[in-house]
This record gives C-alpha cells, structure tokens and sequence, in this order.
C-alpha cells in the first residue's frame, strides 16, 4: 500500500470514528430529552446562536466548495431555550445540508418571525427529498429509501428526531419541504422569548453574511 493509499485510508477509519461518536452522542441525548430532568432555559440572541454555530463548519464547507449564506433579520431577537440543546440542533441541520450539497452548492440559515414565533430554518441544493420520505424524516432511526441519495456509513437516523425533540421541548414544531427550484428546507418555529416579543419591531431587512470556499 503506498503512502497515499495508507492516508487515505487513515482518513476514512477517522471519518467513521467521528460519524460513529456522533450518533453515540445523538442518541444519549435523545434519551436525555425523553426523561423529565428539570431544563435550563435562558434567552439566547439568535442571531449569535446561527453565526457560531456556522463557523464550526467552515473548513469542511470551504474543504467541499460550499458555500453557507447566513439571512437573518437583524432586530430578530432571542428566544428561551436550553442553549446548548438548541445549538445540536441548529448544528444537526447544517451538518446534514452540508452532506447533501453538492460541490459548488449553498446552504442558506436563516432566521426570521412568523407571527408569534420565530423561524429557524436551514436550506440545501442538493436532490431535495423523495415524496416517499417527506412524511416519515423526522422518525427516529428513519434512514430513508431514496436510492439517489448516497449511504452514509454509520448513520442511524437519529438527528432529525432529536432535532424534532428540540423543537417540542422548546414549545415548538419541525417542518421539511423540497424547494421549488432546488434541495430541501428544514425549519423549527420556536416560540419567540417574552422579553423580545415587545422590545424589538419587525425588521424588514435582512442581513447577509457567506462564508465561501477559495
């Protein structure tokens, strides 16, 4: 085996090595959402919540040609919620964008109001999803039966129902949509926090940040 098979091998045992402590992760902390353990919820600002949160996934976005445009109104607000749960979830629909977008692709994260509620959404270019699989993508350990998607190895389907957890525990919902053009959208309406609700008006523009590949 020559030097560059050996690396390459290397780095598809830590790929699996990292996928498998990942789901290991998801599912202790599904188990955790499912038990009545007293939750810590404080106001957290959204929109440092989404741009933290991207930047963990700029090198492998930069790495695969993907761009990740960030579009969120600016007088947005914060919301109540268990801030270290909120974060895996904003972080389980990005990392799952980031796997279906192909190269030269964008993942669009935005943040707006709806109503009472705010909006958290994530969007992809990728193939979108199958009418079969549309209604069952939140399941637990629903893997899907789309043939044009790739198998990942070691995933088990378990980060978009701990994403849909999320969302019920925060006093909110999930929803997925294929989009008209391209990809798919994943969005939590989270119940926007008391103290937001009065203090900041409805903002009309939106603020854009990318972080691109070179």
């Amino acid at each position: 085996m020559s030097v560059i098979e050996q690396h390459k091998h290397l780095e598809a045992i830590d790929r699996d090595i990292r996928r498998t402590m990942d789901v290991i992760g998801s599912v202790s902390q599904f188990a955790m959402l499912e038990s009545n353990i007293q939750r810590n919820f404080v106001p957290i600002s959204v929109v440092d919540l989404l741009e933290q949160t991207s930047r963990i996934f700029e090198f492998e976005a930069c790495r695969k040609g993907v761009e990740i445009d960030l579009q969120i109104e600016p007088s947005i607000g914060t919301i109540n919620a268990e801030k270290l749960l909120l974060r895996r979830a904003v972080e389980n629909l990005i990392s799952n964008a980031l796997r279906f977008s192909p190269e030269g692709g964008i993942i669009t994260v935005m943040a707006k109001r709806a109503g009472g509620l705010i909006s958290l959404s994530v969007a992809d270019t990728g193939l979108g999803i199958s009418d079969e699989d549309l209604p069952r993508i939140f399941d637990f350990a629903f893997q899907g039966t789309d043939q044009r998607l790739p198998c990942v190895h070691g995933e088990m389907g378990v980060g978009l129902a701990l994403v849909k957890k999320v969302a019920e525990l925060h006093g909110g919902r999930v929803a997925a949509m294929n989009r008209v053009d391209r990809g798919a959208e994943f969005t939590l309406f989270l119940p926007i926090a008391p103290c937001a609700l009065n203090a900041a008006s409805p903002a009309q523009s939106v603020t854009h940040s990318s972080y691109t590949s070179h």
